[in-house]
C-alpha cells in the first residue's frame, strides 16, 4: 500500500479496486481491546477486556458489554465513540420494533442496525424529515469498530459479528480485537458444539487470562450471559471467583505434571 489521494477518499476506489479507508477502519478495530463471544446451547457468553490505563484510574463499569434489550447484548473492539453510536441505534431500533410489532427484535434483524451505520459513511444529509431521521446516525467516515452481537430469540441462541465494512457473519464462537488471531486459535482448538454455558464462561476467561497484559480480574473484565431468561451481567466478585478456580486448576495441573516427570526419572 502506498500513500496517494485514494488514502483520503472514503467513497473512492483505488486503481486496484480497494477503498483504503475501510481497510484502515478494520485495522483500527483489530487494535482494540479483546472481546469474545461464545454460543452455547443454554445461551450466549459475551466477555471483554476493559483497559485500565493507570493504577490511579477509578475503575467502574464501562459498558464494554452492553445490554440492548432483555434478550440482546453486544460487545465491541475499536473506537469507543463509534461503539456508543451503534449501541444507541441498536437500543432505539429494538424499542421501536417492540412498540410497533409487539414482539422482540430477532438477533439476525438487529445486525441490520449495525450495517445501516457501517454503510452510511459519507452520506449527504437531506432536508426532509424522513431522511433526517434516517441520517441521524450517519458518520462522515467508516466506523472504527467491530461488534459482536449475541442473544436469544425464537430460534434459540445465536451470535453474529459485524465488521467495519458492514460484513455480517454468524459464528459459534468469535474473538475480535488485538488478540483476534491467537484467541481465535484457542477457540478453534477448545470449543465444541455441545459446550455448556459454564464451560463457555471458563473458556472466555481462559483466553482473556492468556492474552491480557495485566492480570485478569473482575476489575478489568466484563462478562454477561444472554439466556432464555434474559440478559444477566456477572459481578466483579463472581468473575474473580471463576478466575480463582481457573488458577487453582492450573496449579493442580502443574503439580501433576511435575509428579509425572519425577516418576519418569
Amino acid at each position: 500500500m502506498y500513500s496517494s489521494d485514494f488514502d483520503q477518499g472514503i467513497n473512492q476506489f483505488s486503481r486496484h479496486g480497494r477503498i483504503y479507508q475501510l481497510e484502515f477502519a478494520v485495522k483500527s478495530s483489530n487494535h482494540g481491546a479483546t472481546s469474545i463471544g461464545i454460543q452455547t446451547a443454554q445461551g450466549v457468553v459475551l466477555a471483554a477486556e476493559k483497559k485500565v490505563a493507570s493504577k490511579l484510574m477509578i475503575v467502574k463499569r464501562s459498558d464494554k458489554v452492553s445490554q440492548i434489550d432483555e434478550h440482546l447484548g453486544a460487545t465491541f473492539s475499536g473506537l469507543m465513540a463509534d461503539a456508543k453510536t451503534i449501541i444507541e441505534k441498536l437500543r432505539d431500533d429494538a424499542l421501536e420494533h417492540k412498540f410497533e410489532f409487539n414482539e422482540p427484535l430477532t438477533v439476525r434483524a438487529a445486525t441490520k442496525s449495525i450495517v445501516d451505520v457501517a454503510l452510511s459513511f459519507g452520506k449527504h444529509k437531506d432536508s426532509d424529515e424522513e431522511s433526517e431521521e434516517e441520517d441521524e446516525y450517519a458518520m462522515s467516515r467508516p466506523i472504527g469498530v467491530a461488534v459482536l452481537l449475541g442473544g436469544w430469540d425464537k430460534n434459540g441462541a445465536s451470535l453474529y459479528c459485524v465488521d467495519p465494512a458492514g460484513i455480517t457473519t454468524k459464528y459459534d464462537a468469535k474473538v475480535i480485537g488485538s488478540a483476534h488471531e491467537s484467541g481465535q486459535a484457542i477457540l478453534e482448538a477448545d470449543y465444541y458444539s455441545s459446550i455448556s454455558l459454564e464451560d463457555g464462561i471458563k473458556l472466555a476467561l481462559t483466553i482473556l487470562r492468556r492474552e491480557m497484559e495485566q492480570r485478569a480480574s473482575g476489575n478489568n473484565i466484563e462478562l454477561a450471559m444472554i439466556t432464555e431468561e434474559g440478559f444477566i451481567r456477572m459481578s466483579s466478585e463472581e468473575i474473580d471467583n471463576i478466575i480463582k478456580e481457573l488458577e487453582d486448576e492450573d496449579v493442580s495441573e502443574e503439580a501433576e505434571l511435575r509428579r509425572r516427570l519425577q516418576e519418569q526419572k
